[in-house]
């Protein structure tokens, strides 16, 4: 016979955090992990922003050479978000002024050439360096082919002219969606090559993908770090009030750099190794 009890239903899967969770949730353990060390976070951003502004006084190649050698101090930082995230005892900085100096300099400066001072990280280092610099002259190109500058300047010119039409606006479009497309494909290559041991070619498409899959809760994510930086480059676009901009980039821009850096970490733990 038949058993007339009817069959128990299985019980309901938790479901899925929703983007704007999964969103929020990389931002707390970012922040987690900036507060662990902020002293440490806050000398390797302004040591960034400081080489940055030192290559950028370079005409024509200083932006080039900054796009250059940006994977290195980026594979610091994930080393460092890596090594954070693992500890719970901070260190203090000791009483002597070369004690200070080596705390809040030295740490901060060894840090952001970490990965490159490891034999085994060198070499693909290089390699991403040189790939990261290629993809960004080709953008570059199409970019100036398109608005006849920058997105910016295209902006600037947008809201000065009164002829400004819609094939310029789709210009400006395309080109932000280029932009958009470089950043998917670069934003995971560095921690997959370091922190997983990727090949460097085979990790570009991959970062990608992973962008792709995860692009709502992504955007949600990046979206609160783009409103301070669009508002520097229209500060620095305006000769009137370029102070403001250095203002906002030693106070606003050093303080979002490392909470977007540790942010993504926590963002690649939970997508690659599945840790959130």
């Amino acid at each position: 016979m038949s058993d007339p009890r009817p069959p128990v239903p299985p019980p309901d899967a938790p479901a899925s955090p929703g983007p704007l969770a999964r969103a929020t949730r990389w931002w707390h353990s970012g922040f987690e992990i900036f507060r662990r060390d902020p002293a440490l976070w806050l000398g390797m951003a302004l040591l960034y922003i400081l080489s940055a502004w030192l290559l950028k006084r370079i005409p024509f190649i200083g932006n080039f050479m900054l796009v250059l050698i940006t994977p290195i101090p980026l594979a610091g930082a994930w080393l460092t978000a890596r090594q954070l995230s693992g500890i719970t005892h901070v260190p203090v900085p000791g009483q002597s002024w070369q004690e200070r100096q080596r705390f809040y300099l030295g740490r901060p400066a060894r840090a952001l050439i970490a990965g490159f001072r490891q034999e085994v990280h060198a070499l693909p280092l290089v390699l991403i360096c040189i790939i990261t610099l290629g993809l960004v002259i080709v953008v570059s190109i199409v970019e100036l082919v398109l608005t006849g500058g920058s997105v910016i300047s295209g902006l600037k010119a947008a809201r000065l002219d009164s002829d400004f039409g819609v094939l310029r606006a789709i210009g400006l479009l395309l080109s932000l969606g280029l932009y958009t497309l470089l950043a998917m494909t670069l934003l995971f290559v560095v921690p997959l090559v370091i922190l997983n041991d990727r090949l460097v070619v085979p990790a570009i498409p991959e970062s990608f993908r992973l962008c792709a899959r995860h692009a709502s809760a992504l955007g949600l994510f990046v979206a609160p770090f783009l409103l301070p930086l669009i508002l520097i480059e229209l500060a620095f676009s305006n000769s009137f009030i370029a102070p403001l901009g250095y203002l906002l980039v030693l106070t606003v821009g050093a303080g979002a750099l490392p909470l977007f850096l540790t942010g993504t970490y926590a963002c690649y733990r939970e997508l690659v190794a599945g840790k959130p």
